[in-house]
């Protein structure tokens, strides 16, 4: 599945600013202690899933406590219409769109 989440995104970091290729980690954007599992969705039926792969550098930013830059809001909407993923970066003042596709792709788009 952790294959299948990074080919979804063109083996880069989702992070709209970021992109970088090499080794993702896989990102519960649902931490499996808060009840999260391991899912990648069903785009075509509005589902995003919860697993995102991003870069080490990026990874950091979501999971320390105090650093807290990154914040992932799962977005679901009803076929065809997109289902995805708000991203903020708190301490740059920017945000993005992680749009999933029903034919198993993602666009990342800035805003």
């Amino acid at each position: 599945m952790a294959e299948a989440v990074r080919d979804r995104h063109g083996r880069k970091c989702c992070v709209p600013w970021c992109r970088k290729s090499g080794f993702q980690d896989v990102h519960h954007v649902v931490k499996r202690s808060q009840g999260g599992a391991d899912s990648m969705g069903n785009p075509a039926a509005g589902d995003p899933g919860v697993l995102l792969p991003l870069c080490r550098s990026c990874h950091e930013q979501t999971d320390f406590p105090k650093a807290r830059r990154l914040v992932f809001a799962p977005i679901s909407s009803d076929p065809p219409l997109a289902c995805g993923f708000y991203v903020r970066d708190n301490a740059k003042d920017r945000s993005g769109f992680i749009a999933l596709l029903a034919d198993g792709g993602a666009t990342h788009e800035m805003f």
